[in-house]
């Protein structure tokens, strides 16, 4: 999983720099002016490089956990990476359509605060009593 999570985060941080690059060449085309469109192509497009440093983070320093916290670990992990997914959804799906509701953003995000509190309850403690 270490190695899934690096290899998607450099993927990550690639996509944000592309759809960065995108942008700043057809911008002005993709939100015909309309301020509202601007920001949800902003947003989403930051959501890209913020799961990519989270993807990073994993890649870099999870480590092996065996038995019960080893299972939360690995369900952890398995929805960051919904959740990465999701949010690449959402940003050439969302965004041109104007609408504020965020059909795709918000369980993608969802994903990433479950996940990541799986990992943090599945952290082992240095010092804890067990």
């Amino acid at each position: 999983m270490k190695r899934i999570h690096l290899i998607l985060g450099f993927a990550m941080v690639l996509l944000f720099l592309g759809t960065g690059l995108w942008m700043h060449a057809y911008f002005p085309e993709a939100y015909r002016g309309d301020n509202g469109i601007r920001m949800l192509y902003r947003s989403s497009h930051l959501y890209l490089l913020h799961v990519g440093f989270l993807n990073l983070i994993l890649g870099t320093y999870l480590t092996e956990a065996k038995g019960r916290k080893g299972k939360l670990r690995t369900a952890g992990s398995l929805l960051v990476l919904a959740g990465t997914f999701l949010l690449v959804a959402a940003f050439f799906t969302e965004p041109s359509s104007g609408v504020i509701h965020r059909p795709i953003t918000f369980p993608a995000m969802l994903c990433l605060l479950l996940g990541v509190l799986a990992h943090v309850f599945s952290h082992e403690m240095k010092g804890a009593k067990k």
